[in-house]
C-alpha cells in the first residue's frame, strides 16, 4: 500500500479533506527516502 492510498483511507475514515501541514510533510519525506533508496524498495 503506497502512501497515497493510505493517505485516501486516512483521510475516509476522519472525514477530513486533506492533511495538515506537518502530515503532508512528513508523508513528503517518506516517499522521497523510499525513491532514494531504489524506488521499488517494499516497506
Amino acid at each position: 500500500m503506497d502512501g497515497k492510498t493510505r493517505t485516501a483511507i486516512y483521510l475516509r475514515q476522519t472525514g477530513r479533506k486533506k492533511l495538515t501541514g506537518k502530515q503532508a510533510k512528513r508523508l513528503r519525506q517518506k516517499e522521497n527516502r523510499r525513491a532514494a533508496s531504489g524506488g521499488a524498495a517494499k516497506s
